[in-house]
């Protein structure tokens, strides 16, 4: 059994309660030790404090030193004859324990029957370690100085808290006792290994930042993140308005080491579209969804939306992810017939007709003359256009000037085309021409190209076919 020489100061406190005895002994006196198991030695070398006793024992051997002599364990009887030496030193030793000691000296002169004497091995003395190896150990509270391990002593009755720290790492703290009914301390050394991980996390904005761990909510803003052994941790940060973020920290061999800290910032910001059903929803001119959409804009871009519904005035925003423009919103929610998605008057005043940019073959009475059938087509249809752009009734084609109406979203154009289809039988093919330009900056355009057929007919032209087909019955 060694010791440290730092362990001296201990067996200092030992010797000065244990004070050499004087014993007159006549025949024979009688060693008995606490606990029972203890070895008794006899040192009858050169004088030595009990101090230097103790280190001596403690970082050598004392079956193989001189001067030492084993006598036994529990209980040993010693008769005088046994030593001439004036003064002897008896020593107890257990594993675990602080040796209990005791000098006498003889004096032949008195003599009695016996004497009975106890070794009581009361302290516990053990060796603490700690890894990793730049993990520090507080006792009580202090923490102890280094080299590692070193020797601690735990007086009869007492305890000691021990706590074994190291950033990054879930600390360990054990309360040691040295009393009856309590667990008994280690008998050499005691290591305590840290080996579960600890990340202190924190977001950025930390107001309103929820972190989830296993789908549970933990804290808002800064939390502790016990990262087990052999195991892995994830752990969210949810935050309205903003991209939710993972991290994974694992603690297991092979995979990086887990930070200490981890600063977590909330900059790509998140945003909920919610559109009446069947909206068509565009992002920078591309369709991403219909009706719901999330848009998640990353730091220092921006976005277009643009919502789309038949019947309604499209809706367009762009929104910016950038410290020098509008903070972006955390959703959009359009209903129908608001001021933001309004109806589009476009539609209200027109009709969805299948009539629209299709020729219609309107028959005539078998007894009805040609030129009295195009005196009523031309009139129906003047009734309705002022303007005509040709009209010549030996071909029997009829076509009016485009009539232009602007609207918050689109231009309109409308036409009427008649031409006759056949002479015998006399039928007549009229198209309404119906076109839509809906490009914003073209709205007023005149240019054929700007131009597109449109599926509805303005009501107000909606009603030309009809009334051709009951003025020709």
């Amino acid at each position: 059994m060694k010791l440290s020489y730092s362990i001296i100061a201990f067996f200092l406190v030992i010797s000065s309660v244990q004070a050499q005895e004087k014993v007159q002994v006549g025949k024979e006196f009688t060693i008995s030790t606490s606990p029972p198991s203890a070895l008794i030695y006899a040192y009858t070398g050169p004088k030595r404090t009990e101090s230097q006793l103790a280190n001596e024992v403690f970082n050598s051997d004392p079956n193989t030193m001189p001067y030492f002599k084993k006598l036994g364990d529990g209980t040993y009887t010693i008769e005088p004859k046994d030593y001439d030496e004036d003064e002897v030193s008896l020593i107890a030793i257990e594993p675990g324990y602080l040796p209990a000691i005791k000098t006498f000296s003889y004096n032949r002169d008195f003599r009695r029957e016996v004497l009975n004497l106890k070794l009581e091995l009361t302290n516990r003395v053990f060796q603490l370690d700690a890894e990793p190896y730049d993990a520090d150990i507080y006792i009580d509270g202090e923490k102890r100085g280094r080299p590692y391990p070193f020797y601690l002593e735990l007086a009869e009755n007492r305890s000691k808290t021990i706590e074994v720290k190291r950033e990054g790492f879930l600390p360990i703290t054990e309360v040691v006792y040295n009393q009856d009914g309590k667990p008994a301390p280690p008998l050499d050394i005691k290591t305590y290994t840290l080996k579960d991980r600890v990340v202190q996390v924190r977001s950025t904005p930390a107001e309103g930042t929820g972190i989830y761990i296993d789908g549970k909510k933990v804290a808002e803003g800064t939390s502790e993140v016990l990262v087990k052994d052999g195991q892995c941790t994830v752990v969210k940060f949810i935050k309205e308005g903003f991209v939710t973020q993972e991290r994974t920290y694992c603690n297991k061999s092979g995979s990086p080491e887990p930070p200490v800290n981890d600063n977590i910032n909330m900059v790509d910001r998140e945003i909920a579209i919610r559109a009446p059903e069947g909206a068509t929803i565009f992002i920078n001119g591309e369709e991403v969804g219909t009706s719901e959409y999330t848009l998640k804009l990353v730091k220092g871009s921006e976005a277009k939306i643009e919502v789309e519904k038949k019947g309604y005035l499209p809706y367009v925003t762009t929104v910016y992810n950038d410290d020098s423009k509008i903070e972006p919103p955390t959703f959009i929610a359009l209903s129908e017939g608001t001021a933001d998605f309004p109806e589009d008057e476009s539609f209200t005043s027109s009709t969805e007709s299948d009539l629209a940019n299709q020729d219609f073959v309107l028959s005539t009475p078998t007894d009805m003359a040609e030129k009295d059938a195009w005196r009523i087509v031309a009139q129906i249809v003047q009734t309705y256009y002022d303007e005509l752009e040709q009209i010549d009734r030996e071909t029997g084609y009829l076509r009016t000037n485009w009539v232009y109406k602007s609207f918050a979203n689109r231009t309109v154009r409308t036409r009427v085309i008649v031409k006759i289809n056949s002479r015998t039988p006399l039928k007549y093919s009229v198209k309404i021409s119906s076109e839509e330009n809906n490009n914003r900056a073209k709205l007023d355009s005149r240019d054929d190209d700007d131009f597109k057929a449109w599926d509805r007919v303005l009501n107000q032209y909606k009603e030309i076919i009809s009334e051709m087909q009951a003025r020709l019955k």
